[in-house]
């Protein structure tokens, strides 16, 4: 068995990690928990706000804290799951000129998970995962789930149009444009999505399932092989 601790960018990702993540790898011996990213705290209040990653120093004080905090527990482990939409990079002046070089999304991400591996070099139990190009991207594994989530709200020909907005991109290549990354192309046919992320975004995951997720999303397929093997890992 192994312990996690999941790093979300916000609550819509923790929840995905709550609702749908953490029963399907609790049957594999991985017990897991999700923090969204520590954003600020108000020592006064004694209120911690969390979600947004506006800075990659708020990401690597995070990752930091949990690694310390389970420093003496040998099966406990930390990973991330943060989008590569919208990751500021350029904070990291030394990251910019690789991660521009980078031809698509998936060298983009995977530049970025080699990165923050980098911020932690002696440390086994950090597994870095960015998510390409954004946690939409996995509902977009099937898009007649989406539809069906918001049945009677639209015209029956929506779904042929977010079909067609897609073409034939796998959900993992739908890029990260201000107007056409995941999340945009789906409020662009079902509006409601915007304001209900949180709770939409999981309530559709889990019809869709985390195996069809991982039949075509490669990059999150072998992100989830990486904390399954974790289990195993730890019994040898």
């Amino acid at each position: 068995m192994a312990r996690v601790h999941i790093i979300t960018e916000g609550p819509t990702e923790k929840n995905f990690v709550d609702d749908v993540l953490k029963p399907y790898l609790a049957t594999k011996g991985v017990y897991i928990d999700a923090h969204s990213v520590t954003t600020r705290r108000d020592r006064r209040k004694n209120k911690v706000f969390r979600g947004g990653l506006d800075k990659v120093d708020h990401l690597l004080k995070d990752i930091r804290l949990w690694l310390l905090e389970s420093a003496n527990q040998p099966d406990c482990y930390v990973t991330t799951m943060v989008d590569l939409y919208a990751f500021p990079y350029e904070q990291k002046p030394a990251w910019v000129e690789g991660f521009n070089a980078q031809s698509d999304g998936l060298g983009k991400a995977t530049f970025l998970e080699e990165k923050l591996r980098e911020e932690f070099p002696a440390n086994r139990r950090f597994i870095p995962y960015i998510q390409l190009h954004e946690y939409e991207a996995l509902l977009l594994t099937d898009t007649s789930i989406i539809n069906e989530a918001f049945k009677g709200l639209h015209p029956a020909n929506r779904l042929a149009q977010l079909n067609r907005d897609i073409g034939d991109l796998e959900p993992e290549e739908v890029n990260q444009g201000q107007h056409s990354a995941p999340s945009k192309r789906i409020i662009k046919y079902y509006p409601e999505y915007e304001d209900s992320k949180s709770t939409w975004g999981p309530i559709i995951a889990v019809e869709i399932g985390i195996d069809r997720m991982r039949e075509r999303n490669p990059h999150f397929d072998a992100w989830i092989t990486s904390l399954e093997d974790l289990a195993t890992e730890n019994q040898e």
